[in-house]
Protein backbone atom coordinates (compact mmCIF):
# COMPACT_ATOMS: atom_id res chain seq x y z
CA UNK A 1 0.00 0.00 0.00
CA UNK A 2 1.34 3.41 -0.97
CA UNK A 3 0.14 6.61 0.69
CA UNK A 4 0.88 9.89 -1.09
CA UNK A 5 2.96 12.06 1.27
CA UNK A 6 0.75 15.08 0.61
CA UNK A 7 -2.29 13.12 1.86
CA UNK A 8 -0.77 12.42 5.31
CA UNK A 9 -2.00 14.59 8.17
CA UNK A 10 -0.60 12.97 11.32
CA UNK A 11 1.03 9.78 12.52
CA UNK A 12 0.93 8.57 16.12
CA UNK A 13 1.48 5.54 18.28
CA UNK A 14 -1.74 3.86 19.39
CA UNK A 15 -1.94 0.22 20.36
CA UNK A 16 -4.99 -1.75 19.37
CA UNK A 17 -6.17 -4.66 17.28
CA UNK A 18 -8.29 -5.25 14.24
CA UNK A 19 -9.45 -8.77 13.47
CA UNK A 20 -7.67 -10.41 10.56
CA UNK A 21 -4.46 -9.76 8.66
CA UNK A 22 -3.36 -8.10 5.44
CA UNK A 23 -5.01 -5.04 3.97
CA UNK A 24 -8.61 -4.89 5.16
CA UNK A 25 -11.51 -2.70 6.28
CA UNK A 26 -11.77 -1.82 9.96
CA UNK A 27 -15.17 -2.99 11.21
CA UNK A 28 -17.42 -0.29 12.65
CA UNK A 29 -15.16 2.57 11.49
CA UNK A 30 -16.08 4.13 8.16
CA UNK A 31 -13.11 5.27 6.12
CA UNK A 32 -10.56 3.18 8.03
CA UNK A 33 -8.34 0.36 6.85
CA UNK A 34 -5.75 -1.78 8.58
CA UNK A 35 -2.58 -3.15 7.05
CA UNK A 36 -0.82 -5.70 9.26
CA UNK A 37 0.59 -9.23 9.24
CA UNK A 38 -1.55 -10.04 12.32
CA UNK A 39 -4.36 -8.41 14.22
CA UNK A 40 -2.20 -6.13 16.43
CA UNK A 41 -1.77 -2.48 15.41
CA UNK A 42 0.53 0.13 16.95
CA UNK A 43 0.59 3.01 14.47
CA UNK A 44 -2.25 5.26 13.28
CA UNK A 45 -1.95 7.48 10.23
CA UNK A 46 -4.69 10.08 9.78
CA UNK A 47 -5.00 11.49 6.29
CA UNK A 48 -5.71 15.08 5.28
CA UNK A 49 -7.08 13.80 1.99
CA UNK A 50 -8.77 10.41 1.71
CA UNK A 51 -7.11 7.93 -0.63
CA UNK A 52 -8.75 5.12 -2.58
CA UNK A 53 -7.54 1.77 -1.23
CA UNK A 54 -8.12 -1.33 -3.32
CA UNK A 55 -8.65 -4.45 -1.25
CA UNK A 56 -8.15 -8.05 -2.36
CA UNK A 57 -11.69 -8.82 -1.25
CA UNK A 58 -14.60 -6.47 -1.64
CA UNK A 59 -14.97 -3.03 -3.14
CA UNK A 60 -12.34 -0.28 -2.71
CA UNK A 61 -12.43 1.94 0.39
CA UNK A 62 -12.02 5.70 0.45
CA UNK A 63 -9.73 5.71 3.51
CA UNK A 64 -9.06 8.63 5.81
CA UNK A 65 -7.37 6.60 8.58
CA UNK A 66 -4.87 3.75 8.38
CA UNK A 67 -3.97 1.39 11.20
CA UNK A 68 -0.64 -0.37 10.79
CA UNK A 69 2.04 -2.25 12.69
CA UNK A 70 5.66 -1.16 12.89
CA UNK A 71 8.66 -2.76 14.61
CA UNK A 72 9.46 0.63 16.19
CA UNK A 73 6.18 2.58 16.09
CA UNK A 74 7.45 5.68 17.94
CA UNK A 75 10.37 5.99 15.54
CA UNK A 76 8.05 5.44 12.55
CA UNK A 77 5.60 8.12 13.77
CA UNK A 78 8.46 10.60 14.35
CA UNK A 79 9.93 9.90 10.92
CA UNK A 80 6.59 10.37 9.19
CA UNK A 81 5.89 13.54 11.18
CA UNK A 82 9.32 15.00 10.35
CA UNK A 83 8.86 14.17 6.69
CA UNK A 84 5.46 15.82 6.36
CA UNK A 85 6.62 18.88 8.33
CA UNK A 86 9.62 19.28 6.07
CA UNK A 87 7.76 18.48 2.89
CA UNK A 88 9.86 15.40 2.14
CA UNK A 89 8.76 11.87 1.42
CA UNK A 90 8.94 9.44 4.42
Amino acid sequence: MTIPAEAIGTARVAHGSTHGHGLRRVPDEDGAVACTAGSATNLVIDLEEPVLVRLRKGPPVLASRIYAAADRPAEAARSISRSIAGGTKP
